[in-house]
């Protein structure tokens, strides 16, 4: 799988979980559907500009969506932190 298909998969996913429409965002920011649909199929990969535009639509890290962080939003990786840190502290004692 590249790069475009995983962002094209990430952005598809958080969208379904937002239970979220992809021609709302066009309408709002002026892009062409196309563009989206190329996107979510893998068929064009995503400018950081972009990224920031569906991030804040979507309420999601637009780091995540670029796949360059695993965690959709700060308090999930914090979260993510403070139980691997409790699951040390519980290995130490």
């Amino acid at each position: 799988e590249n790069l475009n298909q995983k962002i094209g998969n990430r952005l598809k996913e958080v969208e379904l979980q937002k239970n979220f429409n992809s021609e709302r965002i066009s309408r709002t920011e002026l892009l062409y559907t196309s563009t989206i649909s190329y996107i979510e199929n893998g068929k064009r990969g995503m400018s950081r500009d972009l990224a920031h535009t569906f991030s804040m639509h979507l309420e999601v890290n637009e780091d995540y969506l670029l796949c360059e962080a695993d965690f959709k939003s700060l308090q999930e990786e914090a979260g993510a932190l403070t139980q691997l840190r409790n699951e040390c502290r519980c290995k130490t004692y």
